[in-house]
């Protein structure tokens, strides 16, 4: 019994989650959170592997940059999943969401910047590479990200905007009151 609801449940989960339209399914804030795991995971990569070929004075300065950069993601990730409660305008929202992207990137590229000068000069092209690298990734998500505001911002145009009606006349009160009487304090 308990099994055959189960089933029964799944089914109608499965169906109800299916019929979200598309653009539903992945808004700009969304599309933004993922932008970031992303590109830190990427750059995550490049840096761990720079970690191997250096010595341990290089191999602890990487180590920083990535615990720092890991808590900025987070910190990005965090600041950009509570926008959606924040803001209520939406071409506000989707500049702040811009800005949040491209700040955290162009925070990562400095520091990965200013590693170069830290590590020795062997590593020097390998650091070139890696900045080049996330600049061109970098190019790739914010052009992906505007390409889906894009779209959400059409899509919030064709919505058709409800006017307000007239509020309607209390039900219970009198349709003619003498304006000359005065009411008491009973009467109100």
């Amino acid at each position: 019994m308990h099994f055959i609801f189960v089933l029964i449940a799944g089914i109608f989960i499965s169906f109800n989650i299916s019929v979200i339209p598309l653009y539903a399914q992945q808004d700009s804030l969304t599309l933004a959170v993922k932008i970031v795991e992303d590109y830190w995971s990427e750059q995550d990569d490049f840096l761990t592997n720079l970690s191997k070929n250096t010595g341990v004075d290089g191999r602890n300065h990487i180590n920083n940059v990535l615990t720092i950069s890991k808590k900025e993601k987070e910190d990005t990730v965090l600041r950009l999943k509570n926008m959606r409660w924040i803001e209520s305008e939406n071409s506000r929202l989707s500049r702040r969401v811009m800005n949040t992207v491209t700040t955290y990137m162009e925070r990562y590229i400095r520091a990965v910047k200013k590693l170069s000068g830290k590590l020795g000069l062997e590593n020097k092209k390998d650091i070139d590479s890696i900045i080049e690298r996330a600049a061109q990734v970098r190019e790739n998500f914010i052009t992906k990200l505007k390409e889906v505001q894009q779209e959400e911002k059409i899509l919030r145009e064709q919505i058709p905007v409800k006017e307000k009606e007239e509020p309607l006349p209390v039900i219970d009160s009198p349709v003619v009151e003498d304006p000359s009487k005065s009411r008491g304090i009973w009467e109100r």
